[in-house]
């Protein structure tokens, strides 16, 4: 299977990215659960580094977060990683919509299922 990525973009939200840590690994795939509140840079260094095919952020609703999102897809644009990694983005404010708008190839918000991030990661609807 694939190495997975999952890296909170804040302190305090990573119950989340843990349960679906869970049913990743459940499903047979390496998981690396970044610890919280890693600057941007840093986590896109560990995607690379870990080589990870996958890449799930999570971000809690805070004023500028499109801009962070937007400045996320731009590090890992820069380093390389853009077109080699599919890279998801969940959290209460997250919508489908917002996250295509920012450059995510996938975004979950509230009432996501693990069974989908589990769908995301290995490519199936």
């Amino acid at each position: 299977m694939s190495r997975v990525l999952l890296a909170p973009l804040d302190p305090v939200h990573d119950i989340g990215l843990k349960m679906i840590a869970r049913g990743l690994s459940e499903a047979g795939h390496e998981t690396i659960l970044l610890p919280p509140d890693l600057p941007p840079e840093d986590i896109v260094e560990q995607a690379v580094r870990q080589e990870a095919g996958t890449l799930l952020v999570s971000r809690t609703l805070g004023y500028g977060v499109a801009e962070l999102l937007a400045r996320f897809i731009d590090l890992a644009d820069a380093a390389g990683i853009r077109d080699k990694i599919r890279i998801g983005i969940g959290g209460m404010a997250i919508r489908r919509e917002l996250a295509a708008e920012l450059g995510f190839d996938a975004g979950f918000g509230p009432g996501t299922t693990v069974e989908e991030a589990v769908c995301f990661v290995e490519g199936r609807e």
